[in-house]
């Protein structure tokens, strides 16, 4: 089944709970904006590494910045686009769990669950919008798809989905209900030790 499949079979089914993000969700149109003008900047820099720059330069360093404009544009734009999918909310419905466009997932591929505290030295940002608790989820299989790779945490701190103490009690009984079992220690335990 398709990613879009599944978000729209999740958000079809009566809805449980909803945990808002900490971040500021920016609009389509915004999005747009922000690409327009980053690569209007980029075709600036392009440009001007054709006509203006250096016309003694060999044409070997001519090409290689050219490269690297576009790398760096690429770059720019995936950066944009990961940043501006912050904002949206977790819901929990009787179908699964989804974050769109991050995290899809059917009850049927969930196995356990366990909370991650973030505070102090251990938040995600910089402010105060970076600590708080989330849900950890451990999808069936040995791909963990809510699990970041390259830390070990939870994937929905990126995206700012932090429980309120009323929020982790009702999620618990949910994710119970539909026969997920409670991890009894993380990789990084809530005080961020091992």
């Amino acid at each position: 089944m398709s990613k879009s499949k599944k978000i729209r079979e999740i958000l079809s089914a009566k809805e449980l709970l909803r945990v808002a993000s900490v971040h500021i969700r920016i609009s389509k149109s915004i999005r747009f904006l922000f690409v327009i003008v980053i690569s209007m900047v980029f075709l600036l820099a392009f440009i001007y590494v054709l006509m203006v720059f250096d016309r003694e330069a060999p044409m070997p360093i001519r090409i290689y910045l050219l490269i690297g404009i576009a790398g760096l544009y690429g770059l720019s734009v995936a950066v944009l686009m990961r940043s501006t999918n912050r904002g949206n909310p977790l819901i929990i419905t009787e179908r699964g769990i989804v974050i769109i466009p991050a995290i899809v997932e059917v009850w049927e591929d969930l196995e356990k669950y366990g909370w991650e505290t973030f505070t102090g030295t251990q938040r995600v940002s910089l402010t105060s919008k970076g600590e708080g608790t989330c849900l950890y989820i451990i999808n069936k299989g040995n791909f963990q798809r809510n699990i970041e790779s390259w830390t070990g945490h939870t994937s929905l701190s990126q995206y700012g989905i932090f429980f309120r103490p009323e929020q982790i009690i009702e999620a618990e009984k949910i994710l119970r209900r539909f026969g997920l079992t409670e991890i009894s220690s993380l990789k990084f335990n809530k005080d961020g030790r091992n």
